[in-house]
C-alpha cells in the first residue's frame, strides 16, 4: 500500500458512521434553544427572547436589534405582531 491510499484525511468511512455520500463526516451543532439561551445563527450571537409557534424570537445584545428565527425560512430583522 502506498502512502496515498493509507491517508484518508478527514474521511470517516460509511460504515464507521461517516457522513454525507462522499464520505467526509458532517459537523453537527448542539445548541440549547430554551428561553434566556444564546445561540449563535450564522455570524450573530443572539439571546432567545420567546419561542413562538412557527419559531424564536432573538435579541442582539450588543446592538439591541430583534430578530425572529423560523428554521427552513432564516432570520427575519424586526418582530411581527403575533402573539408570543
Amino acid at each position: 500500500m502506498s502512502y496515498t491510499t493509507k491517508f484518508i484525511g478527514y474521511r470517516a468511512p460509511r460504515v464507521a458512521g461517516g457522513g454525507m455520500l462522499n464520505g467526509y463526516q458532517t459537523p453537527k451543532a448542539k445548541q440549547d434553544w430554551e428561553v434566556g439561551a444564546t445561540v449563535k445563527v450564522g455570524f450573530l450571537t443572539l439571546e432567545i427572547v420567546s419561542k413562538l409557534q412557527r419559531g424564536w424570537r432573538l435579541w442582539n445584545a450588543k446592538t439591541g436589534q430583534r430578530y425572529e428565527f423560523v428554521p427552513y425560512e432564516g432570520l427575519m430583522s424586526g418582530w411581527t405582531a403575533e402573539a408570543a
